[in-house]
């Protein structure tokens, strides 16, 4: 059972997932549940993120759960329901039904070609890398000048 942020519970379905009773929740796969369409901002209200799921459902529907962080790790709070809560509550289903394959989403690249397609997507990145997408050599120096300093 979850929460969501209107305080509404709810019977999360998490299809081809782990789940270890000794957790306090459990500790989920962003990209699993972001390939079902959710929304996932795993980055700490303390590093100005939002801590919090976004769930689409159909009908443009969105509920919002919160995100609990602990030592460093993610946490999506979950208990277990009622016998009643089982038969009345409505479900949000998190991840998909179908065979959960990983891989899928495995990065085949070197870390050149990574660099080279790295996306130049905001003012902060732009005036590091010139219009073939190469890293600009001032910029460069500036780096391996800090990493020796580091």
């Amino acid at each position: 059972m979850l929460t969501d942020s209107d305080g509404q519970d709810v019977l999360g379905v998490f299809n081809e997932y782990a789940y270890t009773l000794e957790c306090k929740g459990s500790i989920y796969s962003k990209i699993q549940i972001t390939a079902y369409s959710h929304e996932v901002d795993d980055v700490p209200m303390k590093l100005g993120g939002k801590q919090h799921i976004i769930c689409h459902n159909h009908g443009g529907a969105q509920r919002i759960f919160p995100l609990h962080i602990e030592n460093g790790l993610c946490y999506l709070h979950q208990r277990y329901p009622t016998v009643d809560g089982m038969n009345t509550l409505p479900q949000q289903i998190m991840t998909s039904d179908k065979v959960w394959d990983p891989s899928l989403f495995d990065t085949n690249m070197t870390l050149k070609e990574l660099i080279k397609n790295f996306p130049v997507s905001t003012e902060r990145d732009k005036g590091f890398y010139d219009e073939k997408g190469d890293l600009l050599l001032q910029f460069s120096e500036a780096v391996q000048k800090s990493l020796n300093e580091f």
